[in-house]
């Protein structure tokens, strides 16, 4: 059965150790658990909203992130619990790119939201 709770324990099977220390969540498991605990439980807190991502240029090009390791825990949980659900996979990195670039061209207001989405090359 799929868990879909925002638990530390859930958390931390989508974060990558490099990614743990990235954050600053601790190299050792109990303290990215105890870290993780922290940030499960501000998820969980009724009225919960991510903030606004943050925008600058890479390479010449828009990259968005997470404003914060709670947003950014949110989304990657959020994201899995979908993929899981409705057995979505991720289109190649070109056609999301086009696909996007379309949207932000069209006159109606949106919003658009994407999880590891990156509009520059890694060196």
């Amino acid at each position: 059965m799929l868990d879909q709770t925002f638990s530390a324990k859930n958390l931390r099977r989508l974060c990558s150790i490099s990614e743990a220390i990235e954050s600053g969540l601790g190299g050792k498991a109990e303290d990215q658990l105890a870290a993780l605990e922290e940030i499960a439980n501000d998820i969980n807190i009724e009225g919960f909203e991510c903030a606004k991502l943050k925008c600058f240029k890479g390479n010449e090009k828009l990259v968005c992130k997470a404003a914060n390791k709670i947003d950014q825990s949110a989304i990657k949980k959020d994201s899995s619990n979908l993929k899981k659900i409705f057995r979505v996979s991720h289109s190649d990195r070109q056609t999301l790119v086009s696909q996007i670039r379309a949207l932000i061209e069209e006159k109606s207001p949106f919003k658009l939201g994407a999880v590891d989405v990156s509009l520059h090359r890694q060196p």
